[in-house]
């Protein structure tokens, strides 16, 4: 329990604020909780309060600076007290943990990938929970509990390896999030999470020369065909293709025309990397066919049309709007362009990025006929 003093001229009062806290987050030399909780925030403001009352009323007594100050922060400090949530799973700490993601989602300190990432794998964790009816104390929980997690998944589930290995990383931040809380006791978490690599599509110069010659009788599908060939020759993502403005995104550059746009992942953290990509003549003639205005159907009538031109196409994969941004960089890693700059021109941040998940070089090269497709020839 917290109790406040109040002292002067030789007076003093004493009065409980209601609040608990552990005695493992409380810093005996500063007097006040470790970090800064809304407790704490709390606490250094009515303390201010209270000086500037003692100011400006110094014939004011104790007993009525603590019922102008204190009282209604006691009462606030019991709702908060009243409201901490009682936790009894890892998948309601998770819950907490998703919140928090949220609220820094509203200070644009994320990105809406991650808020959407952190939903599924949330929904991954209470299903879990839900059909095998685990009930782990939260005041023992340990690695051991997770390696039994990981046998369950890889098991008795037809999940993805890698899906397997990023639930459990989800976990693990779950735990830490629950230790820095104080809603777990702190202890150490080694578990090894492993990812295999998985196999990266791009379409072939005739898959992209066939559906650029196709002419579809559906609107809503031909437009779907133009955006996929856009990104295929810009290496745009669907949500940087979805938000291109051509008086915003279109720039000259000796001479050159160039669509640049900031690939932002965390403004506020700094992670925003520059994409600059030259105006191909392919593209002009996709831009000129729309007036400049793309077309962009909405994620959800996006998916179904890729679906249709990927069994036009005869493929054995499932096409995405992704592989549209690797058959771009496979091209220019094929025309003999570096890795360093075709990151660049996507905007990835390393060069390791631009290796590991998107160049993939073709048995054959592709010659010729592949530089017709990028310059128009």
């Amino acid at each position: 329990m917290v109790y406040m003093r109040l002292q002067s001229d030789g007076r003093r009062i004493e009065f409980s604020t209601g609040l608990k806290i552990q005695t493992s987050k409380w810093d005996t030399k500063k007097n006040q909780e470790r970090g800064k909780p809304e407790t704490s925030i709390l606490l250094d403001g009515y303390k201010s309060k209270a000086d500037q009352v003692r100011l400006f009323n110094p014939l004011a007594s104790l007993v009525e600076i603590r019922d102008m100050i204190f009282e209604p922060m006691k009462k606030r400090m019991e709702e908060i007290a009243i409201g901490r949530p009682k936790v009894k799973t890892l998948a309601e700490v998770g819950i907490l943990h998703l919140e928090m993601k949220q609220r820094k989602f509203g200070l644009k300190k994320l990105s809406v990938s991650t808020i959407r990432k952190c939903k599924e794998r949330q929904g991954n964790l209470e299903s879990i929970f839900k059909a095998t009816k685990w009930k782990w104390n939260l005041q023992n929980i340990s690695t051991k509990d997770l390696e039994e997690l990981e046998i369950y998944l890889r098991n008795k589930t037809d999940l993805h390896w890698n899906t397997v290995s990023k639930i459990l990383n989800y976990a693990k931040e779950v735990m830490r999030f629950g230790m820095a809380e104080g809603l777990i006791p702190t202890r150490p978490i080694v578990l090894r999470v492993t990812f295999i690599e998985t196999e990266h599509h791009a379409l072939k110069y005739d898959h992209v020369k066939k559906l650029e010659e196709k002419q579809w009788k559906n609107k809503d599908l031909q437009e779907a065909a133009d955006c996929f060939l856009f990104q295929c020759y810009t290496g745009l993502a669907y949500s940087h293709m979805k938000q291109f403005d051509y008086k915003i995104h279109l720039k000259a550059n000796n001479l050159e025309e160039m669509i640049s746009l900031k690939r932002a992942k965390s403004p506020l953290e700094g992670k925003s990397y520059q994409c600059k990509v030259p105006l191909l003549p392919a593209v002009k003639r996709i831009l000129e066919k729309y007036k400049y205005e793309l077309p962009v159907l909405s994620n959800q009538n996006y998916n179904p049309y890729l679906q249709l031109i990927g069994e036009y196409l005869d493929l054995d994969y499932k096409l995405t709007s992704h592989i549209a941004r690797k058959t771009f960089c496979s091209v220019l890693y094929n025309l003999g362009m570096s890795i360093h700059h075709i990151g660049e021109w996507v905007g990835h941040s390393t060069a390791k990025t631009t290796l590991a998940s998107y160049a993939r070089g073709e048995i054959k090269a592709m010659g010729e006929s592949v530089k017709g497709l990028m310059y128009g020839t």
